[in-house]
């Protein structure tokens, strides 16, 4: 490797000496060539200079992570032993696990040395496990706190903002801590869902008409090309089924109204209805306003 590194820097050396020589002997009076041969002689140096700073950073990273391994390997059960207990620091609690169990593993279980050896992996068995215990108990109090404000939310005490999700097996799952805890849903995540959809298909169905039949106060005594505000009430299964413009109850009666907008809403809605002119037999037509 380092033989074709010498190699390379070699042939960059004699081709820009190559090039150098070629600008510095040029016979041309004109200053402006002269100054434009300069400065890519000066992109040249800069990128030579690049290189060469790039290449010898990684090749010393190279070496470096080399004599390291090799030192490492070269160490004596003792030496391993001594490295361990310094990366734990001789405290109570080990400081730096990772590399005290990296020393402790090149020690062979035939050594003296690995009776000390196995006391300190105890140790550090012990604290880990106690660190375990430690943040499981830290989770379990709060998956606690979290599961009560999911019941308080379920049992409609609460009305908190929350995420939705699907598990594993694709299920409906709620969260109201902002996902750290996820739960069953009891249902508002499949009704959001579902309203989300109703709501889309109201978009679409702003550009074309749908005529229903629907109780109704409009009746004709209404002026031509009157407009009113009125409200729609969905039946059980969400499709909009009376349509009710009077402040105070009035007779109502079963005729068909075109609606622009989404009909399958499942939620009381406004719009604005008007007696067409335009038809003899008193049609109504209402537009969505929400």
């Amino acid at each position: 490797m380092a033989s074709k590194t010498l190699n390379i820097f070699s042939g960059i050396g004699r081709g820009f000496t190559a090039f150098t020589k070629r600008i510095c002997n040029t016979e041309s009076p004109d200053l402006s060539n002269k100054i434009a041969s300069a400065t890519v002689l000066l992109f040249i140096l800069i990128l030579i200079s690049t290189l060469v700073a790039g290449t010898v950073s990684w090749v010393i990273g190279v070496i470096d992570d080399a004599r390291t391994t090799r030192q490492f390997n070269l160490l004596s059960p003792a030496e391993h032993l001594a490295q361990a207990r310094a990366a734990c620091g001789g405290g109570n609690e080990c400081l730096n696990i990772q590399e005290a169990l990296r020393h402790l593993a090149r020690i062979p279980t035939s050594v003296p040395e690995n009776t000390d050896a196995t006391r300190l992996r105890t140790e550090i068995d012990k604290q880990e496990a106690q660190a375990y215990a430690s943040v499981k108990q830290e989770v379990d109090a709060a998956r606690d706190i979290s599961w009560e404000q999911a019941q308080r939310n379920f049992q409609g005490q609460s009305d908190d903002s929350f995420k939705c999700s699907t598990d594993a097996e694709n299920h409906d799952i709620v969260s109201f801590d902002d996902g750290h805890f996820w739960w069953k849903d009891d249902g508002r995540c499949a009704t959001r869902e579902g309203q989300r959809k109703r709501d889309q298909d109201a978009q679409l169905h702003s550009y074309w008409s749908t005529t229903i039949r629907v109780d109704t106060d409009m009746n004709s005594s209404w002026l031509p090309d009157e407009e009113r505000t009125c409200q729609t009430y969905p039946d059980d299964k969400g499709r909009v089924a009376t349509v009710t413009c009077e402040a105070t109850p009035h007779e109502t009666h079963n005729i068909p109204v075109q609606f622009w907008g989404g009909v399958d809403r499942n939620t009381v809605s406004s719009w604005k209805c008007r007696r067409d002119k335009d038809v003899l037999d008193d049609r109504f037509v209402c537009k969505a306003i929400d």
